[in-house]
């Protein structure tokens, strides 16, 4: 449904001629994947363009540079430069995973990123906030934000040649090709000059949209955060000292030839997978236009080591769907989040839908993430929690920036246990 509805935006856009950012290398670089199924992914959306009848001078892609290493930034924008059909790139900084209260103290850390994107060629520099604790905007973010994008005009775009950088990014190219040729179904290994618009044209729209959906769910597509509670997950990757993430040995995309996918030499224990020991099931969504997940991946991950089966939705949920998928699985738990400032208007939805499926009594609903997008007044709504209690959303509890995984979880078993014994 995703991949449809996806489409039939990509096509509103072609018809009224509107720039767009097409698809985006940062989510998938939130989610633990590499850089090289970030760009088959890609390109896999800029055929569904092509298809669409989207002009390559509205499209745009999105990108992360971490600031870590330099020539690995460099090689990444080259790769995708070369490969892609899109025409423009927009250079979007990492964040701290924990950031500080006050982001001036992000302003040199965003400054390295505003270099490497500068000097990779980078059309655009988007500076923006922490999505995993939802860092929103506010009088010290703007001028964190004004501070790189200061860097990033001012910095004089000089050419580095490197071996690294062509190794790197001939290593980028033949991930996206080998992972690509898997979801594609062809014969004989892809190139990256055949990628183009006359290669797309060659798809039924359909048909296209088939063997993206078939790929995701069969683990030729895949990250170690990705959502879907019916899209088999397999891959680990490990971020080395370098700032590239790669592949876990054992552990690359299934049916993909392991040979063209780079391999960690750090020695890396792979965690067990927590077995299902509990009867209650957990659903757990982005609700709105958000696809910030790496926040809600967190409470995943510790709700799933206490034992339960959670049903990962991932982002850009309707808030009526989470609530129609809690009935589909019979879930006792629903967590929805958005980081957007949204959850005044979206978390009520859930809960309304719950009551119309009959279902409000019998499920626990939290929140998370921001309930406005400005620090100053999600501290004010934070403190009408503390005071008032969390009705005037709609949910049973909220669990927003800073939150303790531990309690959170331990809320939800006795919460649970109550309503066992009423």
């Amino acid at each position: 449904t995703k991949v449809v509805n996806g489409y039939k935006a990509i096509q509103i856009c072609a018809e009224n001629n509107m720039f767009i950012q097409l698809d985006t290398h940062k989510h998938i670089n939130n989610i633990m994947g590499t850089d090289g199924m970030a760009l088959a992914m890609v390109l896999l959306s800029e055929g569904l363009a092509v298809k669409a009848g989207l002009d390559r001078a509205l499209s745009a892609i999105q990108m992360n540079v971490g600031g870590i290493n330099i020539l690995a930034d460099l090689a990444l924008v080259k790769a995708f430069r070369e490969t892609i059909w899109s025409e423009f790139i927009i250079a979007v900084p990492e964040t701290f995973q924990n950031p500080p209260a006050d982001l001036i103290a992000e302003q040199a850390h965003f400054a390295r990123m505003a270099v490497s994107a500068k000097l990779a060629g980078a059309n655009f520099y988007r500076p923006k906030a922490a999505e995993n604790v939802g860092i929103p905007t506010g009088d010290s973010m703007a001028r964190a934000i004004w501070a790189t994008q200061n860097v990033f005009e001012g910095t004089y775009k000089v050419d580095i040649n490197d071996p690294f950088i062509e190794e790197r990014k001939e290593e980028i190219k033949a991930e996206a090709m080998a992972v690509l040729t898997a979801a594609l179904k062809r014969d004989e290994m892809l190139k990256p000059e055949e990628i183009n618009e006359e290669f797309w044209q060659q798809y039924d729209d359909e048909e296209l949209i088939s063997l993206i959906v078939e790929a995701g769910k069969s683990g030729i597509l895949d990250t170690p955060r990705a959502g879907g509670w019916d899209l088999k997950r397999f891959v680990k990757t490990n971020r080395d000292k370098d700032g590239i993430r790669r592949y876990v040995k054992g552990y690359t995309p299934l049916g993909v030839d392991e040979k063209y996918m780079p391999i960690t030499k750090e020695n890396v224990e792979v965690q067990k997978e927590t077995p299902v020991t509990k009867k209650e099931k957990v659903v757990l969504a982005t609700v709105g236009a958000d696809a910030h997940v790496v926040g809600i991946n967190m409470v995943k991950e510790a709700i799933q080591k206490a034992g339960y089966e959670v049903i990962f939705l991932r982002g850009m949920n309707l808030p009526e769907t989470v609530a129609e998928v809690a009935a589909e699985t019979k879930a006792s738990v629903v967590g929805v989040s958005n980081l957007l400032g949204l959850g005044m208007t979206l978390f009520p939805r859930v809960s309304k839908r719950l009551e119309e499926l009959g279902l409000r009594d019998d499920v626990v609903l939290l929140a998370g993430g921001r309930i406005a997008e400005k620090e100053e007044e999600h501290a004010m709504y934070e403190k009408k929690i503390h005071d008032e209690g969390t009705g005037f959303l709609g949910v049973d509890n909220f669990f927003g920036p800073g939150t303790d995984l531990d309690e959170c979880v331990k809320w939800i078993e006795e919460e649970l246990e109550k309503k066992k014994n009423k």
